[in-house]
Parts: structure tokens; C-alpha cells; sequence
């Protein structure tokens, strides 16, 4: 069944099926919002509803992000620039980050260490 409530001048529509996952989503005009809840209903109904997928960030685009929304905040934001810069040059910030995986990080851990760099400094690397 979609439900819609309007919310700071949008719509959210939530469509629930019984057997299936809710699914929401949020328009500016309750036409659309109505139009989407009986469309995604029926698909949910028919079991036919495929989930939108949305482009995950690169950990570069992100690290970005982060750097002007929340970074140029902090008090130490020019020491933390120096981990923000390492983050953004390695060689797998171009991948999505849900595509990261440990084995990345492993080998990110590893090359630190072999450049000589103490086992409690690559520690705070990491966790910084």
C-alpha cells in the first residue's frame, strides 16, 4: 500500500507489500509522488520491481566532499589536510567506494610499513 506524506513541501510516498521490501522515495510535486507509489506498487505486487541503483561515490570524491563540508570545519583542519591529500592520491581512490575492499587496505597498510614507517604510526594513519 503507498502512503504519502508531505514533508517540508515534498512528498515522500513509502510503498509496502506484504512479502516484499518498503520502498520510499521523495518528489516535489504530489502528482508524481501518486504516480510513482501506484507504479512501484504494482510492480512490488507483481514481483517485478527492480531497485534504483545509485552511482556510488569514488572514495577520491568523497574524500573531497568530506574536505569541504566538514573538514573546513574542524580546528585541525590543516593537519588533517596532509591525511585528506594521501587518501586522494592512492592509486584506488578512483574505485567506487563500496567497491574498496580490504585487500586495498591491506596493501595500503603494507606499502606504509615497508617504507619504514613504525607500526603505531600507520596505526594512527589508518585510524586518522
Amino acid at each position: 500500500m503507498a502512503s504519502i506524506v508531505e514533508r517540508g513541501g515534498r512528498y515522500l510516498v513509502r510503498v509496502r507489500v506484504q512479502g516484499a521490501p518498503a520502498v520510499s522515495k521523495t518528489f516535489q510535486r504530489r502528482s508524481d509522488a501518486e504516480r510513482w507509489g501506484r507504479k512501484t506498487q504494482a510492480e512490488l505486487e507483481a514481483g517485478v520491481w527492480v531497485p534504483e541503483k545509485k552511482r556510488a561515490p569514488t572514495l577520491r570524491e568523497a574524500v573531497q566532499d568530506y574536505r569541504k563540508t566538514v573538514g573546513a570545519k574542524l580546528r585541525g583542519a590543516p593537519h588533517y589536510a596532509r591525511h585528506w591529500d594521501a587518501y586522494e592520491a592512492l592509486p584506488w581512490a578512483v574505485k567506487p567506494i563500496d567497491q574498496v575492499t580490504p585487500h586495498d587496505l591491506a596493501t595500503w597498510r603494507d606499502s606504509l610499513l615497508e617504507r619504514g614507517l613504525s607500526a603505531g604510526t600507520v596505526r594512527k594513519d589508518l585510524t586518522s
